[in-house]
């Protein structure tokens, strides 16, 4: 089995449904969209859409002090990590996603079939 598979049964896991999640499925895959580069305007509250926009692009500049904000508008520690996976694994996806894409396109050797899954 290649890492595609492996990937997208990641990726899927984060979205499925199910009471062990903290955040609802329609807000993670608002997230996951996020991490691939959709809008966060309506991410609510407003810090926690400038958090996840932060996590999407620019990870290593996330602060305490962030996180801190974001209990203090009253998420919990589950929906903040939740938050956090979520919008790192739609990054991760939407960015193997491009290179594939780019690959397929690329001549032969490469290209045209030879990324299938």
């Amino acid at each position: 089995m290649g890492i595609y598979p492996k990937l997208r049964a990641l990726f899927d896991a984060v979205l499925a449904e199910g009471p062990e999640f903290a955040l609802s499925r329609e807000r993670r895959v608002a997230l996951a969209a996020l991490g691939g580069g959709a809008q966060s305007d309506n991410i609510t509250p407003p810090e926690l859409g400038a958090y996840v926009t932060k996590v999407a692009h620019h990870a290593y500049q996330v602060t305490d002090a962030q996180v801190s904000a974001l209990r203090d508008n009253g998420l919990t520690e589950a929906e903040i990590y939740e938050a956090t996976v979520i919008t790192a694994v739609g990054a991760g996806w939407s960015r193997m996603e491009a290179v594939r894409r780019a690959l397929a396109a690329a001549p032969t050797p490469l290209g045209k079939g030879a990324v299938t899954r």
